[in-house]
């Protein structure tokens, strides 16, 4: 997070996502690798992907509605 740029604000909210993920840098970075080298399609590094993929694929306004309440929930808890 050192290099982010944006306000104290945007990089407390980048801060608290990296902190909440299951997964790693190093282990995101190793599965886009991976798949860039099978030279797949669609890569999709983490292990919540797949389902939120799926979520917006086939039931997108269910996918907004949930995206909305999650920025606002991290928005308002950023203060």
């Amino acid at each position: 997070m050192q290099s982010t740029v944006g306000t104290e604000k945007i990089k407390h909210l980048g801060q608290k996502m990296m902190d909440r993920s299951p997964d790693s840098l190093d282990q995101v970075a190793d599965r886009i690798f991976a798949d860039i080298n099978k030279r797949r399609f669609l890569i999709l590094p983490t292990k919540r992907e797949p389902m939120l993929w799926r979520l917006k694929r086939f039931l997108p306004e269910r996918y907004f509605k949930e995206l909305m309440k999650l920025s606002r929930n991290m928005t308002l808890g950023a203060h």
